[in-house]
């Protein structure tokens, strides 16, 4: 039986870097030296995989609105829709960036929650199914999510966690039969 969402969503690790439909998400120091563009472009494709999985689910994300529009994709607060975390990049540090950067952290953390509200979901459907890296706030598998905090290589490692958390909700929910199936 083909499973049409591991084609729409191809996960995959190598060198440690995890990806998305070819795009890597982390890797920003050498070896690898990963372009910003090619990180958006995976979170956006992180971002539709968690859009997808909530809609198969039928769950609404409590406080969060995802934003899925490629490389500049973005969530936004429900409670407060002045709020908005762009879940982007770019390598610029100089002072108008850094209030950026910090919402591209608020924005990673934001996708974390939402992932673990759907986790949640999931082992409430089926208990006995655990989530492969455990989240709490702004860890993965106990590996912060945020770039400054933990440097690249951390960085690298908890996005690569929750690519493959998102694939294990992703295969709960390629095969969750609704009553509408």
């Amino acid at each position: 039986r083909t499973n049409v969402y591991n084609d729409v969503f191809n996960i995959t690790v190598a060198d440690g870097i995890a990806s998305i439909n070819g795009f890597r998400l982390g890797g920003r120091s050498s070896p690898h030296s990963v372009e910003w563009s090619e990180i958006n472009a995976a979170w956006g494709q992180a971002l539709l995989l968690l859009q997808t999985v909530a809609r198969r689910l039928s769950y609404d994300f409590l406080d969060y609105k995802l934003i899925p529009m490629g490389s500049y994709s973005r969530i936004e607060r429900v409670s407060d829709s002045a709020t908005s975390y762009e879940l982007f990049g770019s390598g610029d540090m100089y002072l108008g960036r850094l209030f950026q950067n910090r919402r591209f952290d608020a924005a990673m953390v934001a996708y974390l929650a939402c992932l673990d509200q759907i986790a949640q979901l999931i082992m409430s459907l089926s208990p006995q199914l655990r989530l492969p890296y455990k989240i709490e706030q702004d860890k993965v598998g106990g590996l912060s999510i945020k770039p400054q905090l933990g440097g690249d290589e951390v960085w690298t490692k908890a996005c690569k966690n929750a690519l493959l958390d998102a694939r294990w909700a992703l295969a709960f929910a390629s095969s969750y039969a609704t009553t509408a199936d």
